[in-house]
């Protein structure tokens, strides 16, 4: 058998097809590297100027003393105004991002409109109103971030105080049920804006200050679906991401874990079956579409099973060969990119671990980034598998390499148009598709529908392949060759 699948290896590496395709899996590594980390920044300012020219055209045919368009025109100049503020900043700074992201500034604009060009002026709230905005300003020139990150802690405090109070004097239940979550909220924003002044994160671009963001986000839809009865399979899945997103950007946070490039080399290898999957796909459905039926396009079976070994041994050393490539194409891929990933963003980010939260503990998972890869590789194994065994399989009964590649490749390409139809169709859940990728179940997920589990879906997984594996066996070994 050792020397059966050695032959067959050195036929396979003797063909050209093969160099080529460990090229391409090299040049597509150096590409992917090269697109990721490239450092692409848009400069907002040639659409802002754009914008203003158009706010500018409308406040020209708006009359704020018309009483239906006052409240329009209000709006419309606040927007020109905070456009206008912004340009006096880079694009990409801190006091872009915080006049994006906080209501402070816009709702001083909106007064000093409201008491310049509304219908109830007010000349006192007009002056105090300017007097804001221009220590606004000035703290923005300053770089004075910390005194909005205090005066929004403080104001986030007083806020819940006055919730607590409130829960004193009220019976009603439902009153009760939403100041609690009004108060969680708040507890939310204040955390935040502890994190910043403690960890010294400002309102820029930065991987930390993004996770800031992240973090009132998903913890915000977390507190607003946690207590829903009845939710819908979409409110469940927002629910495991937000959940999921939450304890992740807390622990980045709260361990300081700063990455400069969240697409960078760390990030393709970890998700190497996802970014390079297809092509895995392919190359393995190549090899195993075309190592039988090309013998018999050939010719060169005849000879091939005049050698002293039976047909089940030689049909199994062609299989064994082709499931050896889908193991070689995964390695070629993990070394290209662990060395062009390294070469691009430096070989520094793969000591970052990859941060996980497991459902089942409820707790946050920290794992060295190749051990992470090689439990996701394991887990996407049966795919791969039974993919390169369906192309096996039609190449032997089918004797036609266009078939034996189009089918598989077809196949992988609609599974997930297929998955949609499971929910309607229960039986479905025990089709191929819906069970091939195990990596799922990794951390305490869920299989794609009720009823479904990692040994379940193993277990049906094996049942494909052994049934493809028994009807090309059979197929092979009552071929007649004479007329091949």
């Amino acid at each position: 058998m050792n020397k059966l699948i050695k032959n067959e290896l050195k036929k396979l590496f003797g063909k050209k097809v093969i160099y080529i395709l460990f090229i391409i899996a090299i040049g597509f590594t150096i590409l992917a590297n090269i697109l990721y980390n490239m450092d692409i920044t848009y400069d907002e300012t040639e659409n802002q100027k754009k914008e203003i020219e158009y706010y500018e055209q409308e406040l020209r045919n708006i009359d704020y003393k018309n009483e239906e368009d006052n409240s329009y025109y209000i709006d419309t100049k606040t927007q020109y105004d905070l456009l206008k503020l912004k340009l006096n900043y880079e694009s990409d700074s801190w006091q872009n991002n915080f006049i994006d992201s906080s209501d402070i500034v816009y709702e001083t604009l909106m007064q000093i409109n409201e008491n310049t060009y509304g219908l109830n002026k007010n000349a006192q709230k007009l002056k105090e109103s300017q007097s804001e905005y221009e220590k606004i300003k000035q703290r923005l020139n300053n770089g004075d971030w910390r005194t909005f990150v205090e005066e929004q802690l403080k104001e986030t405090e007083e806020e819940n105080e006055f919730y607590e109070d409130q829960l004193k004097n009220i019976q009603d239940k439902k009153t009760i049920n939403d100041i609690k979550n009004s108060i969680e909220l708040g507890k939310i924003k204040q955390q935040a804006l502890e994190w910043r002044l403690e960890k010294n994160i400002t309102y820029d671009g930065s991987f930390l200050s993004g996770k800031i963001e992240e973090y009132i986000y998903s913890a915000q839809s977390v507190q607003n679906l946690k207590d829903k009865e009845n939710k819908t399979k979409e409110e469940e899945e927002e629910y495991k991401n937000s959940l999921k997103q939450m304890n992740t950007s807390k622990y980045y946070i709260e361990n300081n874990i700063q990455i400069e490039n969240e697409n960078d080399a760390r990030y393709i290898l970890t998700n190497l079956t996802t970014e390079y999957g297809i092509f895995i796909v392919i190359f393995s459905i190549i090899v195993a579409g075309t190592i039988v039926s090309n013998e018999f396009q050939k010719g060169t079976i005849k000879l091939l099973l005049t050698r002293p070994y039976s047909r089940n041994k030689i049909l199994l050393a062609k299989y064994i060969v082709s499931v050896i490539c889908i193991i070689l194409f995964i390695i070629a891929f993990i070394i290209a990119q662990y060395i062009v990933g390294g070469i691009v963003s430096g070989f520094d980010v793969f000591k970052i671990p990859v941060v996980e939260y497991n459902f089942a503990t409820n707790s946050i998972v920290t794992i060295p980034v190749f051990q992470y890869l090689v439990i996701k590789v394991l887990c996407v194994l049966p795919m791969y598998l039974l993919l390169t065994t369906l192309a096996f399989t039609l190449s032997t009964i089918s004797m036609n390499s266009a078939v034996a590649i189009a089918i598989p490749i077809l196949g992988n390409m609609v599974a997930e148009i297929f998955n949609v139809f499971i929910e309607r169709v229960k039986l479905l859940k025990y089709f191929v598709t819906a069970n091939w990728d195990l990596s799922v179940y990794l951390f305490g997920g869920k299989g794609i529908t009720d009823g479904l589990n990692f040994w379940i879906s193993l277990i049906i997984c094996v049942i494909y392949l052994v049934i493809m594996l028994f009807i090309t066996f059979v197929v092979f070994k009552r071929r007649d060759i004479k007329n091949v």
